[in-house]
């Protein structure tokens, strides 16, 4: 009785260490994927590199196999970074970055002192505005523009200005989808709250680099399938974020994405120990340039490390550091079958709350497979617990992983179901 009671007491223990231990090794690798050292794993400080070389290691450690001759497959993108220290004073105070400004990617070099004219686009229509750039001389001047038209002022822009200021009456965030070239003037972005009633003057320091040719990286690796391994499932997710604003500010990107990194690293090595061979062949990618506009997975797709008909699935996974209320699954409405697959298999095992479809959308990886053919799907997991998106507090320590452990599993059983 006691020897029966010990084996299921040592069983469970070892059940749940070794589950557990997948949480820890995720946790570890988010921290160090969002950790300053990556420098937001963008372009300054060869950030992205580092956190390339950081999966690669891992991939190898794990004993997967590389796709192409190497672990990496070079691609080529232009980008504009910022490097260097932002100041930023209104009307003399200076502000913070990335708490009460953010500076658009793709700005130029600026160094003075401006004056500032406000446009109220609440009182004006489209026609007016263009007026206002035609009676107004605005080449040494930045312009506030508030109100319903604001958003028309990029595809209004005037051809002389010095710079461009914006409220942002919701919490800021940073893209670098932009980055692609630079802008003829920057474009800040000012936190209503910390806005003085009257602005009369910006005092602006701003250096910004513009790099061609930048050699980025995917990384690639997979697992040989036992029974079909000409045959493939790949998961994938993006490694890069948006880098560095500045000397200063630095993007975590915690759960965006280094919560999907994680995961595909996690589980090539379940997929990679022994007795956990699957069937088909699983592939890895860890993409690079995805804020920059879905680069890394265009030129993946485009130039395949296997041929796309070999492709039997793709997941990607993109934001998954949630789950309190399921996940949902992009695609999951034009590929019946297989949402209807995953599904099933959360019914019968109550993984997660629920289980979403959306249609068709380009918002991640998967889109530039699933053009090409593959039948390819991206999933998110939602939940309020956590909402920090492309700002400074999508930090490790405080993403939850609330479902982390059941979306693993649920991943694992997709597979094992082909």
């Amino acid at each position: 009785m006691y020897k029966n009671i010990f084996l299921t007491g040592l069983l469970i223990f070892l059940c749940t260490g070794l589950f557990s231990q997948d949480v820890d090794y995720a946790r570890s690798t988010i921290a160090t994927l969002a950790s300053e050292k990556m420098h937001g794993r963008g372009y300054v400080k060869k950030g992205e590199l580092k956190a390339a070389k950081f999966i690669r290691d891992e991939f190898k450690n794990a004993g997967l196999k590389p796709l192409l001759d190497d672990y990496f497959q070079e691609f080529d993108i232009n980008i504009n970074t910022l490097p260097s220290k932002i100041d930023l004073s209104i009307n003399g105070k200076e502000l913070k970055a990335g708490t009460e400004y953010m500076v658009s990617a793709s700005s130029p070099s600026i160094k003075g002192s401006f004056e500032v004219i406000y446009f109220n686009s609440d009182e004006a229509d489209k026609r007016e505005l263009l007026d206002f750039y035609a009676e107004n001389d605005l080449s040494d001047k930045f312009l506030l523009v508030a109100g319903k038209l604001k958003d028309s002022i990029f595809k209004y822009r005037p051809e002389n200005l010095a710079g461009l200021l914006l409220y942002a009456h919701k919490k800021l965030i940073w893209r670098v989808s932009d980055a692609y070239q630079v802008s003829p003037f920057p474009i800040l972005y000012l936190k209503i709250e910390v806005a003085p009633e009257k602005i009369r003057e910006v005092d602006i320091k701003l250096k910004s680099k513009f790099i061609e040719d930048y050699e980025t990286r995917n990384v690639m690796a997979y697992v040989p399938g036992k029974k079909n391994p000409e045959k493939f499932i790949f998961f994938t997710a993006h490694y890069d974020h948006l880098g560095r604003m500045g000397r200063d500010v630095y993007f975590p990107g915690a759960n965006d994405n280094a919560s999907g990194t994680a995961m595909i690293m996690d589980l090539a090595r379940h997929f990679s120990k022994e007795n956990n061979e699957p069937d088909y062949s699983v592939g890895f990618i860890a993409f690079g340039g995805e804020e920059a506009g879905l680069l890394g997975s265009r030129y993946s797709a485009e130039h395949p490390p296997t041929d796309l008909e070999n492709i039997a699935f793709l997941v990607n996974l993109d934001m998954v550091g949630s789950g309190s209320d399921g996940i949902t699954i992009v695609n999951g409405k034009v590929l019946p079958d297989a949402f209807q697959a995953f599904k099933e298999i959360n019914d019968e095992k109550s993984y997660l709350k629920s289980v979403k479809a959306r249609g068709e959308s380009c918002n991640s990886d998967h889109c530039m497979f699933y053009k090409q053919g593959v039948p390819a799907v991206f999933i998110y997991t939602r939940g309020k617990e956590f909402m920090e998106y492309h700002n400074p507090d999508d930090r490790a320590d405080r993403l939850p992983l609330t479902e982390y452990e059941d979306l693993f599993m649920l991943l694992v059983d997709f597979v094992n179901s082909f």
